[in-house]
């Protein structure tokens, strides 16, 4: 499957695809650019940025699992860590910039223009898989690089988030949807 193909598959479970995005104004722009297109800049998976707490398809609508839940998931484990070694991370710390970051928040865009200025680290990330979708062979993984992101409020804690779609069949990540979430604390 060539990667357009496997971004299709991606869009299709995910229900988004971005070829190509950039910061201008601290806002998100998209080009018409498909995954894959270009020869001399191949993307090895579907990018998807998600604006904070935003719907995500197969996040919100699949059923959510405990380890327990998804049998057989570890036998994964150490292809998905592979994967994300030697094809996605390094194709993904090119791409994603502390200003996309920035400009994927919706309530704390002031107060990270100042304190986020650096990713945190890509290396060695947990992977937990959140939910899967039996008939189409694909499991969603939660990473979770940051323990806490710049709030606008002192009881919201809020996350950067990457969630990865492995395909099983393949053996490999086919899609990352990169978002911020936030937890309220009472």
């Amino acid at each position: 499957m060539s990667v357009s193909a496997a971004a299709t598959v991606a869009f299709l479970l995910t229900g988004c695809l971005i070829a190509s995005a950039a910061v201008v104004s601290g806002s998100l722009t998209f080009t018409d650019q498909t995954a894959g297109d270009d020869p001399e800049d191949p993307w090895p998976a579907a990018l998807c940025l998600v604006p904070e707490m935003s719907f995500i398809p197969a996040l919100d609508t699949w059923p959510a699992v405990a380890d327990a839940a998804l049998p057989g998931h570890e036998q994964y484990q150490e292809v998905i860590e592979q994967d994300w070694n030697h094809r996605i991370r390094p194709w993904l710390q090119q791409r994603l910039t502390p200003s996309t970051v920035v400009a994927l928040s919706r309530w704390a865009r002031e107060e990270m223009l100042d304190l986020f200025v650096e990713l945190p680290s890509f290396d060695d990330p947990a992977f937990v898989p959140i939910t899967h979708h039996v008939k189409s062979h694909m499991i969603m993984y939660r990473l979770q690089l940051s323990p806490s992101l710049p709030s606008h409020s002192p009881l919201v804690t809020r996350s950067l988030m990457l969630f990865c779609l492995f395909d099983t069949e393949r053996q490999e990540i086919v899609g990352v949807t990169v978002t911020i979430r936030g937890e309220a604390q009472e």
